[in-house]
Order: structure tokens, then sequence, then C-alpha cells
């Protein structure tokens, strides 16, 4: 993390099979990931959207359409869907004692599905930062859709910690929804649109 400014820690998709088919014509290198895995991560791709209703989505509030959402909704035929996105270790100036998360989401609810954010420091220390899921009490979207939200959080960095990692972490699911995240931003200072 530098002094002077917010890390920008750039696009990034959690994705599933769904019903993302390349455009008539593509050629094979150009082919999605192997739709018989549940477990995807890729990056985004516009040759990727499209071929389903479900695949059509209202973009992110200030996203810069790089991000693309990642849907279990295939997940249910093969097993469960268990997909983590993990940032690279970002450096924390020495004496910080708040870090401030921000990053635009869309998240559609169904159970069993859940999703968390979690940071991770150098030192082991793990928090909690966020937690989606269907019960309508102890998690950040009580059981309902969080769609096209500009999600803010702050949170203590231990003493001595030297860098923290983020997971973006979504599980449980079957024949699911789906989660999006993009313009994800960590600074000491509060982040705001």
């Amino acid at each position: 993390m530098r002094h002077s400014g917010t890390v920008h820690l750039g696009h990034v998709d959690i994705t599933g099979p769904g019903r993302n088919q390349p455009p008539p014509g593509a050629r094979d290198k150009e082919q999605p990931p192997d739709e018989s895995d549940a477990r995807t991560v890729a990056p985004h791709d516009p040759r990727w959207c499209g071929g389903g209703r479900r695949a059509v989505r209202p973009p992110a509030q200030r996203a810069r359409g790089a991000g693309r959402a990642g849907e279990a909704r295939q997940a249910g035929r093969k097993g469960v869907f268990d997909s983590t996105l993990v940032s690279p270790a970002v450096p924390i100036p020495a004496g910080t004692g708040t870090l401030h998360l921000a990053f635009d989401s869309h998240y559609r609810q169904e159970a069993p599905q859940k999703a968390t954010v979690t940071a991770v420091f150098d030192d082991g220390t793990e928090t909690r930062l966020l937690a989606y899921g269907s019960d309508a009490t102890g998690n950040d979207n009580a059981g309902k859709d969080v769609q096209v939200t500009f999600v803010t959080k702050q949170f203590a960095v231990p003493a001595g910690a030297r860098t923290v990692t983020l997971k973006f972490r979504m599980y449980d699911a079957g024949n699911n929804w789906y989660w999006a995240v993009d313009h994800i931003r960590l600074d000491t200072r509060p982040i705001t649109v």
C-alpha cells in the first residue's frame, strides 16, 4: 500500500460455469473455461457474455465494464460451487491502525448460497468484513439480494501486521445465483465514490 493514496486491486471476477457462451463463430482458443468445472475464476471477456436470460444482468454502479459475475447456476447438477478470489498481499504502511476497503458489488441471494469477504494479515489474523447468506439475521444482506451497491468496510490492523490479503468467497451454492465485484480499493483513509 502506498502512502500517497488508494491501492486499486483491479477488476476481479468470481465466475462459475453459468450460461456464458462464446458468440457464434468463436474459435476454440476463445472458449471460456471448461464448463464442467464449477470452481472457475477467470478474467472478464465480453465474448463470453450472453446465451441465456440469466447472463443479462444490470451493470454494476460505477463499474468500468471489466467485472464479470460468478454464477453457480449449473453447479447443482455437478456438485457444490465454492470459489475464492484472493488478492495479492498488499503492504501496510508502518503505524497504520485502520484500513478501508471499498468495491462495487452486485449479489443475488438464493438459499443455501453464501458469500464472504475476509481480510487475512501476514501474522495469521483473519477478520471477516462481510457475510451474505439466506438467513434474515446474522448476515449483512438480511437474506436478500444486494444489487448495484457501493460497499465500504473499515477494519482494524493488528499490531505488527505488515501485509493484508483480501479473500472474496462464494460457497455452499448449488443451482443458485451470482456475485459480481468490481473496482476494489484499499486505503488508509475512508474511500468515497
